[in-house]
């Protein structure tokens, strides 16, 4: 009968509906998974606590006075982060493909680029890493940051800093000795959130923007110089990461903090060359590994009665 022809035709209809909409799901969903970052931390402090440390011959007292800061743990000279290597990341594709100028050395008449072309492509190859570190923010919370993982590139890092000039090198290492003289020892307890790592991201985007303009006849003028540029971005509360941008460094660091750190910072460059002599004091030597600075007598020097 034709009613019959119609529920036949309605039941058609409704299969045909069904498996349409189960072909559709199939498309819209997806499983994901994801590793715990803080799950992924604890495990690796028991591990560390039962065999890493054995193995770097770190004695039980020196293992009870080990701290730990976002994903570091620090234990007698040791820095030890748990990593996860992973291929160079999407949200750093900008970092590769970042137009640079080329700049004339005034001594050689050479150009330069900074990073060459040969070491961007030595850098990609080197990937990057993730640390168990979700984004804390400096108001409220991230109800996602137990899943988090911070993307860092150590190797890149460590590759950039051995093709540094002399100069470069050695304003780099004054500014990370006035900064452990002066500025961490001063800021509050477990509020140290300003590293190497600020310093290290300003340094290459210093050098990139003119590789050429560091020389050795110039070293206290190029401190002088870093220094400054360094209390801009603390002063505009601004540090893009070297390989994403889009990262401001210093965005988590609470207001209190920089403002202490501009402060210490701004101090030293008024007046450079006590601080500079305190710091080249504190240093440690290895013994016979190179002649200790008479800081005294050029003290003397440099002063008058």
């Amino acid at each position: 009968t034709e009613d019959d022809d119609g529920e036949d035709n309605h039941e058609s209809d409704e299969k045909e509906s069904k498996e349409s909409g189960s072909s559709r799901s199939s498309f819209v969903y997806e499983d994901k998974h994801y590793l715990n970052s803080k799950g992924f931390f604890s495990y690796f402090i028991n591990l560390f606590q039962q065999t890493i440390a054995n193995e770097l011959e770190i004695s039980e007292d020196l293992l009870k006075s080990a701290t730990c800061k976002g994903a570091s743990i620090y234990c007698a000279a040791y820095e030890i982060i748990p990593a996860i290597a992973c291929p160079w990341p999407r949200e750093a594709n900008e970092w590769i493909y970042r137009k640079r100028e080329m700049r004339e050395d005034p001594k050689t008449k050479n150009l330069h680029q900074w990073p060459s072309l040969e070491m961007v492509n030595n850098i990609t190859d080197y990937g990057c890493c993730v640390v168990p570190q979700g984004f804390a923010p400096k108001t409220g919370s991230n109800p996602q940051r137990e899943i988090e993982w911070k993307i860092v590139f150590p190797e890149a890092n460590r590759y950039l800093e051995s093709r540094l000039s002399p100069p470069q090198i050695k304003i780099y290492m004054m500014t990370k000795a006035l900064v452990k003289a002066f500025v961490e020892p001063n800021l509050e307890r477990g509020l140290n959130m300003f590293t190497d790592d600020h310093i290290r991201n300003h340094l290459f985007w210093q050098c990139e923007h003119n590789f050429t303009a560091w020389t050795e006849d110039k070293l206290g003028e190029g401190l002088l110089k870093f220094l400054g540029s360094l209390l801009h971005c603390i002063k505009i509360h601004r540090l893009p990461d070297y390989f994403m941008p889009k990262r401001n460094l210093l965005e988590n660091i609470p207001e209190k903090v920089l403002v202490e750190v501009h402060r210490r910072i701004y101090r030293i460059v008024e007046n450079p060359v006590p601080y500079a002599l305190i710091a080249i004091r504190n240093l440690r030597y290895q013994r016979d590994f190179y002649p200790k600075l008479k800081y005294k007598k050029l003290h003397s020097r440099l002063l008058v009665d």
